[in-house]
């Protein structure tokens, strides 16, 4: 005697019902892994910004406030009586002077080999364009180090100012983007602040130019971020003609 065929419609409806809902476990673990991890990277990155506002801070010891960049030899000759003559001034540095090398070199440091740093340490100081400038760039690096050192346990040696800053940020692991952003902000509202004082400029006024060179600071970083990718041997025949180059306009100068 044969036996009908046993229907299978019921067994495979309940397989896949709780395939469904495994399938949505899964789903549901995934999601919660996943914003579990956006959580962590939020509070990552919230910590990184916090550090970095410390490190900029105007109360960090690096004593910014007795340095001016070259400012106030520019005010007492009367080429900055202004806001405007300020913003302009403040954007020529950003793109052809003392800002942006710091920025260059402060990202060509930050992931070189520590047996480079020295090397980088060097070329950025001959990037100062006078005794002052050179002054400012090694007693600010050397006032960053001991206070890294001392309040994160560092071990950093004595460095010029963006060197130093780009080592810390590296051993911080904090974000070569933001430090960068960072530190060409802290060096805008800086030489406002010494505007204000010395112009003098209203707070207002100087306030307006920080706001209109923000996005001067984020081309310029997006400008510089390359040089990081630059060879050993491109970095040294590039820095080594400019300073030949620098060497040559001073002579002619004097």
């Amino acid at each position: 005697i044969r036996r009908p065929p046993r229907s299978t419609q019921g067994v495979s409806s309940a397989a896949s019902d709780v395939y469904k809902r495994q399938l949505k476990k899964v789903h549901m673990g995934m999601e919660e892994h996943t914003a579990t991890i956006m959580v962590i990277h939020r509070m990552n990155k919230n910590n990184e910004i916090l550090t970095l506002v410390q490190l900029f801070s105007s109360s960090f010891p690096v004593g910014s406030f007795a340095y001016s960049h070259g400012m106030e030899s520019a005010i007492d000759d009367g080429l900055i009586t202004n806001a405007n003559d300020l913003e302009q001034w403040l954007s020529c540095l950003l793109t052809q002077g003392g800002a942006w090398s710091d920025a260059a070199f402060l990202n060509i440091a930050f992931d070189v080999e520590s047996s480079n740093v020295h090397y980088i340490n060097s070329f950025a100081k001959a990037f100062a364009s006078s005794n002052e400038r050179l002054k400012e760039t090694e007693l600010q690096g050397h006032a960053y180090c001991e206070a890294v050192n001392s309040i994160w346990d560092l071990n950093l040696k004595k460095l010029c100012y963006p060197v130093a800053v780009a080592r810390s940020a590296n051993a911080l692991n904090l974000s070569i983007e933001l430090t960068t952003i960072m530190y060409l902000n802290a060096f805008v509202v800086n030489m406002c602040n010494v505007a204000m004082r010395l112009v003098p400029l209203g707070q207002t006024d100087g306030q307006q130019v920080q706001t209109s060179l923000k996005q001067k600071v984020l081309m310029v970083f997006g400008g510089i971020i390359g040089q990081a990718l630059m060879t050993d041997v491109q970095l040294f025949f590039a820095l080594h003609c400019w300073t030949i180059f620098t060497v040559l306009l001073d002579t002619r100068g004097d």
